[in-house]
């Protein structure tokens, strides 16, 4: 009687260990497909990045520049013209 119970024992424990198994498989197949998904992210957020440091340093560059100071002096003197005068 003990034998018999035993492997009834046996084979629960197995079918819950094959189910188990089959679980741990689907979780690792999930977790490397948000890795991938995180890591692509993070790829594009890079890329993003190193693009708006570049059109900064060049915002930067064209705004200290001779002719941007007095681009950005004549736009200042237009809009105080342009609040001075409400007929416009």
């Amino acid at each position: 009687m003990k034998f018999e119970e035993y492997q009834s024992e046996n084979e629960k424990l197995k079918l819950k260990i094959e189910f188990l198994d089959k679980e741990l498989t689907d979780l690792k197949r999930e977790l490397m497909k948000q890795l991938n998904t995180r890591e692509s992210e993070l790829i594009d957020y890079e890329k993003q990045l190193t693009k708006y440091k570049e059109l900064e340093k060049r915002y930067h560059a064209l705004r200290n520049s001779t002719l941007g100071k007095l681009t950005n002096k004549y736009w200042r003197i237009r809009k105080k013209l342009k609040k001075g005068n409400p007929s416009k």
